[in-house]
């Protein structure tokens, strides 16, 4: 398992938002947990990006109905979100499943994976999809979006 991490001006390693909390949940208080680590090149950036993606999933999911499949309550996913905006941005490639049937997976934005000039481009592409097939109907502009997502930086830093 892969989890982000801060290091804080007392020494500490802290997660990096929510969701890598929620990875880290699992490990004991008092345990040992050994890791191999390397620095971000851009970690502000990156947390741009989940920024943008938490406020677009928000706005997003906020209006969905209740939905059941085979008597299963069937919620939205955050992660499922985030893949299928770098998909439609045009970040993805395309494989094959167990019954032949070619399928578009997104592409990593793992640090290691993915270059700082693509994952700016990534982010850029990404805000174009989001207002125009997610968000059409919040009428939202790209300097809104931006500008909420700037917000949500000054709050985290």
């Amino acid at each position: 398992m892969q989890v982000a991490m801060i290091k804080t001006t007392g020494g500490a390693l802290v997660p990096m938002d929510d969701c890598e909390h929620q990875k880290m949940r699992r490990w004991k208080v008092g345990g040992v947990v050994r890791g191999d680590f390397a620095e971000m090149r851009n970690g502000a950036f990156f947390r741009k990006f989940w920024a943008l993606m938490d406020i677009a999933y928000d706005l997003w999911s906020d209006g969905l109905g209740h939905q059941e499949y085979l008597g299963q309550v069937v919620l939205p996913e955050k992660d499922r979100f985030r893949k299928d905006i770098c998909v439609l941005a045009g970040y993805f490639r395309p494989v094959f499943d167990v019954h032949g049937v070619m399928k578009l997976e997104a592409e990593s934005i793992a640090w290691s994976k993915m270059t700082e000039d693509r994952f700016q481009s990534l982010y850029s592409a990404c805000i174009t999809v989001i207002l125009s097939k997610v968000l059409a109907h919040k009428n939202m502009s790209e300097a809104q979006l931006r500008d909420a997502v700037d917000c949500v930086m000054r709050f985290d830093s």
